[in-house]
């Protein structure tokens, strides 16, 4: 596999969701469920808040930094990591 600057966010986006990230924040499903909650408690009034809702803020901060640092690594990776985690959650492969 060729080492391109792609692979490189693909890898680091592994990496990071099934080490580190999981070992701090716990599994996905329940830290976004957890996550949801908070949203809910915050905004009561607002949409049901539930892991998918919590994962699709996560993108759009990610997104907000990235306006202001574009060219830094980690902003693609969790990006890649959360996509990958959403697309989980709404394929029910992993508890909502």
């Amino acid at each position: 596999m060729p080492n391109t600057r792609r692979q490189q966010v693909l890898d680091e986006a592994s990496r990071l969701i099934h080490g580190p990230r999981e070992k701090e924040y716990g599994p996905p499903a329940e830290n976004f469920r957890r996550a949801g909650q908070i949203l809910h408690e915050l905004l009561p009034d607002g949409p049901c808040a539930g892991g998918e809702l919590a994962v699709l803020a996560l993108i759009a901060t990610k997104l907000a930094r990235m306006q202001h640092s574009p060219n830094v690594l980690d902003h693609y990776a969790d990006l890649t990591g959360y996509i990958a985690i959403l697309w989980e959650l709404r394929m029910g492969e992993i508890e909502k």
